[in-house]
């Protein structure tokens, strides 16, 4: 499977080996600054302003974090060891929510994203720990398409600054990547249980994308 590094990933990248002053030399995460320079990746001024809001920033660190992932054709390990930040990703969003923000049905929504997603990573974690590797043969794109995805939608989301609002717009997205993430798995994945989580993690995230979606409508 080839791995492509979402365009924000590799800016930021880029960016913190600029102010530590030192050359870093990676496999699957090198940056290529000629090509930046030639105007190659470069985000736009919407999607560096973007890059400094605090929702944005807990966003970034997961999606960090799921690039990390070894890649080796085990589809359900792939998806359990992504979906275990990308949860955690949107655990410490809400918590942001919960600390500075003032609406009370996102916060309602924000509880119940902690209680359950927290109880889902405990349950991949289980999966993780008793699972044996079981490559599947053939290319299997759709996890790190839908983190491309969730990339370039970021890049482009109208933040705002205002915590209610960017919470909303971001978590939409953070949502719709884990629902094309679990759509891949009920494709390539192999393992039962892991399906069923899938499967209701879809219903879950689908269910408050809408909640969302209208808070956004109304306010």
């Amino acid at each position: 499977m080839k791995v492509l590094i979402p365009t924000a990933i590799a800016c930021l990248f880029a960016m913190q080996s600029c102010n530590n002053n030192k050359t870093e030399t990676t496999t699957a995460n090198t940056v290529d600054t000629t090509a930046m320079a030639n105007g190659e990746g470069r985000m736009d001024d919407a999607a560096m302003q973007n890059m400094s809001n605090p929702m944005m920033a807990s966003m970034m660190t997961s999606m960090q974090k799921m690039n990390a992932v070894k890649m080796n054709g085990d589809f359900d390990a792939e998806y359990a060891e992504m979906m275990i930040p990308h949860h955690q990703g949107a655990i410490d969003m809400a918590n942001l929510q919960l600390s500075k923000g003032t609406d009370e049905v996102l916060k309602k929504i924000s509880r119940s994203i902690i209680q359950s997603q927290t109880a889902e990573i405990n349950k991949f974690k289980t999966f993780l720990a008793s699972h044996k590797e079981h490559k599947i043969e053939g290319n299997h794109p759709e996890l790190m398409e839908a983190m491309s995805g969730m990339d370039a939608k970021m890049n482009a989301a109208p933040l705002s600054g205002n915590i209610d609002k960017d919470f909303a717009i971001l978590m939409k997205i953070h949502h719709q990547g884990a629902v094309e993430m679990s759509q891949g798995l009920l494709g390539d994945g192999t393992d039962a249980n892991l399906k069923k989580l899938a499967t209701s993690i879809i219903a879950d995230q689908n269910k408050e994308i809408a909640e969302f979606s209208a808070w956004l409508a109304s306010n």
